[in-house]
């Protein structure tokens, strides 16, 4: 009877033991599987961004043999070498500035470029050759850029078609995103003046 009684204390030691063990295994199986999860993942990873490198590396070896195969059409050319002589001694000589533009086209127009220029030594551009039409617009006009290097403060009437009083239309936005002010118009001109 007394050996009955001993058995009946010890099962739920033994039982709590196998829960422990069971409990053990599963959180070092669990940290196993996390390692090796991010081991693996990070193998992956690493992969693929050697293979997006590897990849930009090619193309940017492959861009800059295309840029030596263009330029060898100038290396050693000896007629667009007089051309381009001429033309940077003597600005006004008309036949070097019609020949060294004609070859300046070609090329522009041969290997699909968008412009092609000349520079001096000093990487002054002499010729540009472009698709452009009309010279681009500044954002800043010659004497508004000429008062800011200076640090002056410049006032200037506004342009002609600058309207007087703006207006916005919001009933688009009212009518697609369901949006109404939140200022009515008396605190938003004591928060403006």
């Amino acid at each position: 009877m007394k050996n009955s009684g001993t058995k009946k204390k010890l099962t739920p030691i033994y039982l709590i033991l196998t829960f422990l063990l069971f409990t053990i295994g599963i959180i070092i199986t669990g940290i196993l599987y996390s390692k090796t999860y991010e081991k693996n993942y990070r193998k992956e990873v690493e992969q693929q961004l050697t293979a997006i490198a590897d990849l930009k590396v090619s193309q940017i070896v492959a861009w800059r043999k295309e840029r030596l195969s263009d330029g060898t059409l100038f290396y050693k050319n000896e007629a667009f070498t007089e051309h381009v002589i001429n033309y940077l001694k003597n600005p006004n000589d008309l036949d070097a500035k019609i020949n060294t533009h004609a070859w300046l086209n070609k090329v522009k127009t041969g290997y699909g470029y968008n412009a092609a220029f000349l520079c001096d030594t000093s990487g002054i551009k002499r010729i540009i050759i472009s698709e452009r039409t009309e010279r681009p617009k500044t954002l800043i006009s010659p004497p508004n850029y000429d008062s800011m290097k200076l640090n002056k403060i410049v006032f200037q009437d506004l342009p002609q078609d600058d309207p007087k009083q703006r207006k916005p239309d919001i009933s688009r936005a009212k009518q697609i995103l369901n949006w109404e002010p939140t200022i009515n118009l008396e605190q938003g001109l004591e928060k403006t003046i």
